[in-house]
């Protein structure tokens, strides 16, 4: 995190949502996202708004849009989106209805595809499916919870790593290499 602050430290507002969202996944969330490549960060499963909050902050230039399946939350996400830099938009639908959309204000791509919805492995192959063509050559796909969909995990071929200390449930990240279909 910049200037080796905490990242309840660096940006309070996280402390806000909840005081215990202070570990190294949502450091490394901030970290990735501040890389002078990341322009368009897309986020399947918005859930507390932590993740997208901390790559709103960390992305230099560009924009973050999260989608989360739960309109009744659509106050919440509001709120969440006033705590982030103006570059953040939450969308209370489901990903797969949001693929015109992030395909009308992405035009240049995705660098940065964040899969973190449903928990299984139709959805998560599904949210791979419609995203992962968008999303540029060189770029990035982090999954969240990969234990719990390890045969979508297991079927992708990219290279990839498994990042065990950032969640219980298992992290991993996929770099998109060129003129590739990785699953």
């Amino acid at each position: 995190v910049k200037n080796n602050a905490a990242p309840y430290t660096f940006f309070p507002s996280l402390r806000n949502l909840n005081p215990n969202l202070c570990g190294g996944y949502y450091e490394f969330l901030y970290e990735i996202s501040s890389s002078t490549t990341i322009h368009n960060i897309v986020e399947i499963g918005t859930g507390s708004g932590a993740s997208a909050l901390m790559m709103a902050e960390g992305i230099i230039k560009g924009r973050v849009i999260s989608f989360d399946t739960d309109e009744s939350r659509s106050s919440y996400f509001e709120y969440i989106e006033t705590l982030a830099s103006g570059n953040l938009k939450i969308l209370a639908m489901h990903s797969r209805d949001g693929i015109d959309l992030v395909k009308q204000l992405m035009s240049t791509g995705i660098d940065l595809l964040f899969i973190d919805g449903e928990h299984t492995d139709t959805a998560a192959g599904e949210d791979w499916r419609l995203y992962e063509p968008l999303v540029e050559p060189r770029g990035i796909i982090l999954l969240d919870d990969i234990k719990m969909i390890r045969g979508m995990w297991d079927g992708i071929f990219y290279p990839k790593i498994e990042l065990p200390m950032l969640h219980a449930t298992g992290f991993g990240a996929v770099i998109k290499p060129k003129g590739e279909n990785g699953i």
